[in-house]
């Protein structure tokens, strides 16, 4: 992966496709191909084929082809499956992706989709607390469901709210879409992913009640005063502007939001995401 860290523009990311066999070695390097790979109809070892154009799955068996990760089934080659994921971890919209890439917009969604799966898939499974002793971390809600044409009141059957938590020292943040803002919603959760002791800061809505029981320092603050979980909400609506506010899409999009926003190397978070998702490691 150590080539690949070295990527911070569409122009440097060029200089590692320059050949195809380079290009499969990259993947490999990168954890992100197999060194050896089996294949599953015939239980026979493959070996790579050289190709005459860089496809996504270049193994190579007694009549078949195959890759069992992220890659199978794809018909683009890894010059374009490396570009669109960089593409995506930089935040690019799809239709952005479509007009860079020349590819069609089923594909782009497609493959939005799946790495929205991968990234959530991830964020589900590691389990990292934020905050600490020294550390304040601030906690509130948010709806994000978007009214017709922006106008008239949204309904409380309409309405789709999501709780995030930021760490005002390292900036580290967590988001997540509740069906309830309740007690026995929020407490769980805050102490899930806040660390013991941690000093925490919320508005004056009644949930929060309790969490000096739950081994936090709580205090509360005024929307009006300073709120720096107001700006992580500014920043996750506009980025949702761009995705949409659907119910059944907005839990992939705030993986998106968080995997692309929150690392520092977004392009080396999702492939590691990958390699972890489908144990290419």
């Amino acid at each position: 992966m150590d080539r690949i860290s070295s990527v911070k523009s569409m122009l440097a990311l060029s200089d590692h496709y320059e050949d195809t066999q380079g290009l499969v070695r990259l993947f490999i390097d990168a954890g992100l191909l197999r060194k050896a790979e089996q294949c599953v109809k015939c239980n026979q070892a493959m070996r790579l084929k050289k190709m005459r154009e860089d496809r996504a799955m270049p193994w190579i068996g007694e009549g078949h082809t195959g890759l069992s990760s992220v890659f199978e089934q794809s018909k683009l080659t890894l010059k374009q499956t490396l570009l669109l994921i960089y593409l995506w971890s930089a935040g690019t919209p799809s239709k952005g992706i479509v007009s860079t890439l020349g590819l069609s917009r089923s594909c782009v969604y497609t493959w939005s989709r799946t790495l929205r799966e991968i990234a959530l898939a991830s964020i589900r499974s590691v389990s990292k607390v934020i905050g600490g002793p020294n550390c304040t971390v601030e906690i509130d809600e948010s709806c994000v469901t978007k009214r017709k044409y922006n106008r008239g009141r949204t309904s409380t059957n309409n309405q789709v709210w999501v709780v995030g938590r930021i760490c005002r020292e390292t900036k580290e943040f967590f988001i997540e879409r509740v069906e309830r803002r309740d007690k026995d919603t929020l407490h769980p959760i805050i102490v899930r992913n806040v660390a013991e002791q941690s000093p925490i800061m919320t508005d004056c809505w009644r949930a929060y009640y309790g969490l000096i029981n739950q081994g936090f320092t709580h205090g509360t603050v005024n929307h009006s005063e300073y709120f720096s979980v107001e700006n992580l909400w500014r920043w996750m609506k506009s980025f949702l502007t761009t995705k949409g506010t659907h119910r059944g899409d907005l839990v992939g999009y705030l993986a998106e939001f968080q995997t692309v926003c929150k690392s520092k190397e977004p392009f080396l978070e999702i492939l590691n995401m990958i390699k972890e998702e489908f144990e290419l490691s």
